[in-house]
């Protein structure tokens, strides 16, 4: 469990780009690691290699600087009742599916352990990239009606994140499609992103096409 709340492997080294879910439930972070261990097809071991790490300049001093491990909790995490109510959708928001990571403002200033402090919370403005490479903003989920998803229904917010259509267009790269996200998740999301301040910050779209919109 250390590995998924801190980065830090058992053999001591702290693994830079291993997402750390500090705000996941004991209970779902004991769910993930019994399926690893299961008889599954899609994880049983296989003879591969793996690569040593070998950072960039960049990244040794990301490392030393921005990125550093987060501290083990010193209580039990416990998530709240799963209901469509804005406390479950921000538990999925901050805790499991770590939403804001990838919708704030900049991947290098998110706030591991207090996330509603990250810059620019959930209002959008990443810089990712498409498979073929090109550069993509992550959008503003706020409820921003002009630049936000303040306009947008609860079932059109569930079409979006369940199967990659928004209703300006079908989303792209890396943005998934949480097609195994039960319906009552995806509304409890859209629950509490309609409890944050609506922040006005658009940011660019590819014509129809846009970005985890």
């Amino acid at each position: 469990m250390g590995l998924f709340r801190t980065g830090i492997g058992p053999d001591g080294r702290f693994r830079m780009i291993m997402p750390n879910f500090v705000h996941m439930s004991d209970e779902d972070l004991y769910s993930v690691i019994a399926f690893l261990r299961s008889a599954d097809p899609i994880v049983q071991p296989k003879g591969i290699v793996s690569q040593p790490q070998e950072p960039s300049f960049l990244g040794k001093v990301l490392g030393n600087t921005v990125i550093k491990p987060t501290p083990v909790p010193t209580a039990a995490v416990v998530a709240p009742p799963q209901a469509v109510t804005p406390e479950f959708g921000r538990y999925l928001v901050t805790g499991r599916y770590k939403c804001y990571d990838c919708h704030s403002g900049d991947l290098t200033k998110t706030n591991a352990l207090e996330p509603e402090q990250s810059f620019g919370y959930m209002a959008g403005g990443s810089v990712m990239r498409t498979r073929d490479g090109r550069e993509i903003v992550t959008r503003n989920l706020t409820p921003d009606p002009g630049t936000g998803t303040g306009s947008w229904t609860e079932a059109e917010f569930v079409q979006a994140v369940k199967f990659g259509m928004s209703p300006h267009g079908p989303l792209r790269y890396p943005m998934p499609k949480y097609s195994l996200m039960t319906d009552d998740e995806a509304k409890a999301i859209f629950a509490y992103l309609r409890t944050l301040p609506p922040v006005q910050h658009a940011t660019p779209e590819d014509g129809p096409v846009v970005a985890g919109n």
